[in-house]
């Protein structure tokens, strides 16, 4: 499994390397060096680099890629960008051996507080040289405030150039102007082809749009010792790989019946709502679920037996077309003898906020408490949970709980917007967590999923997965999986990681611009077929 980890979680994973466990910085940084000099020189033949440098570790970093690339036959222009006076000792001693060997000395350009942005940028333009190589290593993972000055000029010409020529950009640990723990631009942002990262992947790099700002990103093992991420504040992130999800999975029993598979109860629909209910018990089946019931409102029944034929029915009234007594009769037929016989519970997609779905919701949480059944809290649930507000949540929820909130519902329970949700994704989930106490899957292009102990991020997955009822098909797929006896975590981690394997599949056959919901179980079974074992 890949693990990630923010910018401040790999300062002190370094520092612990250094401090606590004895490596020596420098071996670090030439291991560092070494790894993006050759991956220049496995792509590159030998010819001219320009190196961007800054002050510190990251600049020093790029000083030793010099020296490296000047000794297998580059020729080598650096231009460093700040005060001399703010280099580490790292970048003093990289510089000292660049003296040594009689490179082109470095070119230096001093920040100065009577120069604007363009007159930094005129000036600026005459170190920037033709090469066949960009390299920039001006700052590093440490980055949180947005960059102006002198950084956002050179950071500017470096891009302008490197197109001008043509060159091929590569960026030492993470592009500098990005945002290591949200993937945020800070003002401004290098456009590399590659990212060399060191040691672990950055969280921001994957996240968006911090993964559009380079064509890849591979990340350099330099010799820390694995006991360094233990050694951080909170949890690594980590992300779930097709190996992983065959192990998880497991096998399936050859002599099993649909008894041995689960059973996925979904309450969901209302009017013109079928097909959220429709789509998300088709997931559930397509993931293996041996029997799916839906609870849903009378309108949708012809809708769904043609659909859907295999599902069980449970048709409900309206409160309207009712009295209180048959309302109480039905609530008490589902709460007695249709919920315990669930395996996982799904309660949400397409229901409305109606007080039929009020109440429906308010039934499956107060019989959960004492039956702690995984249930999948999604769409509509959700909103009626944000409408909430004097109740203890994550005593009222669990740990068995799923919530699966996308950002403009993610933003509602937590009284902000959709816009601010996306843009803070990492932060927002882990508030939800700490708020509801229970297993938090927060939709975006990027999937963050939090439990109480352990923190993922989802890579799998692309844009044409943006379309109505996608969601849906998510809950039944991590219903289905819970049923089927996996813990409710990794339901929530393999799920995410399945649908969006799923609508990769999917995007092969059909392209992200032709893709439906639909779509995405006919991705689940090639998915499966490739991961699955059989049991001999």
């Amino acid at each position: 499994m890949k693990q990630l980890l923010t910018g401040k979680q790999m300062k002190q994973a370094d520092t612990w390397s250094i401090k606590e466990f004895g490596m020596e910085s420098l071996i670090l940084m030439e291991r560092a060096a070494l790894c993006a000099a050759q991956h220049i020189m496995s792509v590159q033949k030998p010819g001219c680099v320009f190196i961007m440098c800054g002050m510190g570790n990251n600049g020093a970093d790029g000083l030793a890629m010099a020296r490296i690339l000047s000794q297998n036959g580059w020729s080598v222009r650096i231009a460093a960008i700040g005060q001399i006076e703010k280099a580490t000792k790292e970048w003093l001693y990289q510089k000292s051996l660049l003296d040594k060997m009689e490179i082109l000395p470095v070119q230096y350009f001093y920040e100065s507080d009577d120069k604007d942005e363009e007159e930094y940028r005129s000036a600026l333009s005459n170190l920037y040289v033709p090469a066949q190589v960009y390299v920039d290593a001006l700052f590093g993972v440490g980055l949180s405030r947005k960059v102006s000055g002198v950084y956002r000029a050179a950071i500017e010409e470096w891009n302008e150039h490197k197109k001008k020529c043509g060159a091929y950009g590569v960026a030492v640990d993470i592009c500098s102007g990005l945002d290591a723990k949200s993937g945020q631009v800070l003002g401004a942002y290098v456009k590399a082809d590659v990212q060399i990262t060191f040691g672990y992947g950055k969280v921001g790099q994957f996240l968006y749009p911090g993964a559009s700002l380079s064509d890849q990103t591979i990340t350099c093992d330099i010799g820390m010792p694995n006991e360094a991420v233990y050694h951080v504040d909170g949890f690594p992130f980590n992300c779930l790989e097709k190996s992983d999800a065959k192990d998880w999975l497991g096998s399936r029993c050859l002599w099993g019946n649909k008894g041995t598979f689960g059973r996925v109860v979904i309450i969901a629909g209302s009017s013109g709502m079928a097909g959220a209910a429709y789509l998300s018990a088709l997931a559930a089946y397509r993931t293996g679920a041996g029997l799916v019931d839906i609870v849903t409102p009378k309108c949708n029944r012809l809708v769904l037996q043609q659909l859907l034929p295999e599902a069980v029915l449970h048709c409900i009234s309206e409160i309207s077309e009712i009295s209180k007594d048959e309302d109480e009769e039905q609530l008490a037929y589902l709460r007695n003898e249709v919920l315990p016989k669930a395996k996982a519970i799904v309660i949400g997609p397409g229901l409305s906020t109606d007080t039929l779905a009020k109440k429906l919701l308010d039934m499956v949480l107060e019989w959960n408490r004492s039956q702690n059944c995984p249930i999948v809290i999604d769409a509509d649930a959700l909103n009626l949970l944000a409408m909430r507000t004097n109740i203890d949540h994550a005593e009222y929820l669990g740990e068995n709980v799923i919530l699966t909130p996308h950002p403009g519902e993610l933003g509602r329970l937590m009284n902000s917007s959709a816009k601010e949700a996306a843009k803070n994704l990492l932060y927002f989930a882990e508030e939800l967590q700490k708020k509801f106490g229970c297993i938090c899957v927060c939709k975006d292009a990027r999937t963050v999923i939090l439990t109480q102990k352990n923190r993922y991020l989802n890579l799998t997955g692309n844009s044409g997965m943006a379309t109505g009822g996608s969601g849906d098909v998510l809950t039944g797929v991590i219903a289905s999986l819970a049923a089927q006896g996996l813990s409710a975590e990794r339901a929530a981690v393999l799920g995410v990681w399945l649908h969006g394997a799923a609508g990769d599949e999917a995007a092969k056959e059909k392209s992200p611009y032709s893709m439906i919901a639909r779509d995405l179980a006919d991705g689940l079974s090639k998915v499966l077929i490739q991961i699955s074992r059989k049991k001999v």
